[in-house]
């Protein structure tokens, strides 16, 4: 007894076969987050939090290095390089979060998702 396997059914041989349809939004950042432009959804949250992280970590980056140079200049002149490099080190931590949306997007991109973010910037 042979049994007709339609999984292994070769479409070029018979015209009649039709392929399910995929649905073209299943992936897609909005369908499970919504659009950071809608006020209801969690990508808005998520868009909000990233703006406080990005106000919070320039304030925190520019407070943290000013007192730490000021604590080295009045106490001890021969530590400046250390803190100086420390700084750097914050500074580029910085430029790693600002730029991490672009990042990301940029990714997404190049690998054929457009809108990875769902419009978080």
């Amino acid at each position: 007894v042979e049994i007709d396997d339609p999984t292994n059914a070769d479409v070029s041989e018979n015209p009649d076969v039709t392929l399910p349809s995929v649905n073209p939004d299943l992936g897609v950042c909005s369908t499970y987050l919504g659009l950071a432009s809608n006020s209801e959804s969690v990508a808005y949250w998520l868009d909000r939090v990233y703006t406080i992280i990005k106000i919070g970590s320039i304030v925190g980056t520019i407070v943290w290095s000013m007192l730490d140079l000021a604590k080295v200049i009045a106490n001890n002149k021969d530590l400046l390089m250390e803190t100086v490099k420390k700084c750097a080190i914050r500074l580029i931590v910085l430029v790693v979060i600002l730029l991490l949306p672009a990042i990301i997007d940029l990714f997404g991109n190049l690998i054929g998702i457009p809108d990875i973010l769902c419009g978080i910037k």
